[in-house]
């Protein structure tokens, strides 16, 4: 069963639910005009079963059917379609359909694709060597709706400072999903399960490739201790970390391929809700340290920085999880985008006061912004920093234990003057 099918959505943000109507809209125009069925018939399928929104539907129909009105407009299979979405348009619920049930994970079931789930992602970061030079590795495929699917790939050489990153839509046509096993192929970009706790990617990025396998013992992390957590918007996701992954594989960079071995990391959330980023944003942290406790810590906050909610998860080398709703966060150092003037934050101080620990990170390359390159119709995803950084982390005895980390987050317009 399906356990995303609804969803109540009366509270998301209007510019949220707007940026998904208006690219929904675009693209089912699209394959109307262009004779995508495969891309119509996703659409058809999702308005016509356990809509989580079907408010925006009406809306995305709407449009559409104002766009493609009059006589002669359309012709032959299109014209027939568009018939189909006058029909369809009268079945699709008037009003928002009742919340979704939260149901415990269960894995590795809940790996694949949630046909239902309005959002979803599969991210992975990693920290890679060649044996004489340090790489990270962000690896994002999006999903919202019936018909939007993105790719985000991003490499950061530690060695030389060189940052590069790909932010690209992916046609529905092209973008295969699973149901009965992970396996998404997004275009050139493809993650699947390649046995019990074992996984491999391809994924492409400005003048390099990635081709990745990778293998976990330890327990996958369940935020909140059951995986289900509050979205700002007044929703709820679906999350878990698979917080330690043995990789090894190869990078093509340009033109060189370098064999490379190292320690990932991969997040899958899903749920009823809408994420682009104008409203709540927040600062994510995934911690790995040398001890072998691992950490993902993450806050949502306004605008100006007003702290909305704050989770830490943590497993230790056992695989023993805990949970708490606060720690504290101080930026330490700053760094301003030459593209998009935002300001981001590249050291921060994360303090544990349950634990007694205290986290140092620090970028291991300031630039690692993923701005957007094309008009925001065409990328209404969010921009923001997403690095590779360096820990120190101090505990209740005094010593020091290293370890690497990733960091995710939004910028600010202004630079702020409180943490």
């Amino acid at each position: 069963m399906d356990r995303s099918a609804t969803g109540a959505m009366a509270t998301a943000p209007a510019a949220d639910r707007e940026a998904y109507v208006a690219g929904t809209a675009d693209a089912l125009e699209a394959a109307l005009r262009g004779g995508d069925a495969r891309s119509f018939e996703a659409f058809v399928a999702w308005a016509g079963g356990a809509d989580p929104d079907p408010v925006a539907t009406r809306a995305i129909i709407a449009r559409v059917l104002a766009r493609t009105g009059g006589v002669g407009v359309l012709t032959g299979v299109a014209a027939a379609w568009r018939e189909r979405l006058v029909s369809l348009s009268r079945q699709v619920a008037p009003k928002v359909r009742a919340a979704a049930a939260k149901a415990p994970i269960r894995l590795p079931v809940d790996e694949t694709a949630h046909p239902r789930a309005l959002t979803e992602w599969w991210y992975l970061n990693g920290h890679l060597t060649d044996g004489k030079r340090r790489y990270g590795f962000e690896y994002t495929l999006f999903k919202v709706g019936p018909l939007l699917r993105w790719a985000h790939v991003a490499l950061t050489e530690e060695s030389s400072g060189r940052f590069r990153y790909l932010r690209e839509g992916i046609r529905r046509r092209e973008a295969l999903e699973a149901t009965d096993r992970l396996d998404l192929a997004y275009g050139p970009h493809r993650f699947r399960t390649t046995g019990p706790d074992a996984w491999s990617l391809t994924g492409r990025t400005d003048g390099a490739q990635l081709d990745l396998d990778f293998t976990t013992t330890k327990a996958p992390m369940l935020m909140n201790g059951d995986g289900i957590i509050d979205m700002p918007e007044g929703d709820f996701s679906w999350y878990y970390s698979r917080t330690r992954l043995e990789t090894r594989g190869s990078l093509l960079l340009d033109g060189r391929r370098l064999a490379v071995t190292g320690l990932s990391w991969f997040d899958h959330q899903w749920g009823p809700f809408y994420v682009t980023g104008f409203k709540e944003r927040w600062d994510w942290f995934s911690v790995q340290t040398d001890d072998g406790v691992d950490y993902n810590l993450f806050g949502f906050r306004n605008g100006d920085g007003t702290v909305v909610a704050r989770y830490a998860n943590v497993l230790d080398a056992e695989g023993r999880l805990t949970t708490a709703r606060a720690f504290d966060l101080e930026r330490k150092a700053w760094w301003q985008s030459p593209r998009t003037h935002k300001w981001y934050t590249t050291s921060w101080v994360l303090a544990l006061p349950d634990r007694q620990e205290t986290i140092r990170l620090d970028a291991t390359v300031t630039a690692q912004e993923l701005a957007r390159r094309v008009p925001f119709l065409m990328d209404p995803l969010p921009e923001y920093w997403e690095g590779s950084m360096k820990v120190a982390k101090s505990g209740p005895d005094g010593q020091t234990t290293s370890g690497v980390a990733y960091c995710e987050h939004f910028g600010f317009t202004e630079r702020p003057t409180a943490p």
